[in-house]
């Protein structure tokens, strides 16, 4: 069974944990938010598939809607 951790913002489910890959589903519930996050040593790659998502990167305000990666 997959890892599943319960956050006020929302939810992650961890898909796939290797030594070199991670997978999680992340469910951000409406209207909350994450914190802002910086990773020197790793690349990470997000498609939005419900909805859509305001991020914010190197201080500039992007909107990604379904269907979309960033």
């Amino acid at each position: 069974m997959n890892e599943i951790d319960i956050r006020p913002w929302g939810k992650y489910e961890v898909l796939l944990d290797e030594e070199n890959t991670n997978i999680k589903k992340i469910s951000i519930n409406p209207g909350q938010k994450l914190s802002y996050q910086s990773h020197q040593k790793r690349q990470e790659l997000w498609v939005v598939v419900k909805g859509s998502l305001s991020i914010i990167i190197n201080g500039n305000n992007h909107k990604i809607f379904m269907g979309k990666r960033c």
